[in-house]
């Protein structure tokens, strides 16, 4: 589902080469998962442990850390909100993979199956 321009990013061996052309198409205004993109996590199993965890949002590369997750509220810290993503997040879903769960090494290892 990324456009090309990005998706090319998992095809870049080196880490600091990645990290590089994410950083400069984040520039661009391009959306970037760090870590699906350029920590070269299995796009399937990071989206659903993040729906597991109660994440709606994750922050695009060049944005700001999540300080509490989901449910958690710390004196000080804005607490995280579902409802409210901030412009450019990234939104937390695995509709892109609807049929896929079952070739996702993660995905069958498990035994899992996808609901959206």
């Amino acid at each position: 589902m990324q456009p090309p321009e990005v998706q090319v990013l998992r095809t870049i061996p080196d880490e600091a080469e990645r990290y590089a052309v994410g950083t400069q198409l984040a520039q661009k205004g391009y959306l970037i998962d760090p870590h699906i993109m350029l920590n070269l996590w299995d796009p399937y199993m990071a989206m659903k442990v993040r729906k597991e965890e109660g994440y709606t949002w994750v922050p695009a590369l060049g944005q700001g850390v999540v300080m509490n997750r989901p449910g958690f509220a710390f004196p000080g810290m804005a607490p995280y909100d579902a409802l409210n993503p901030p412009p450019g997040s990234i939104r937390v879903s695995t509709d892109f993979a609807n049929g896929l769960e079952h070739t996702s090494p993660c995905g069958r290892a498990a035994g899992n199956v996808a609901k959206s």
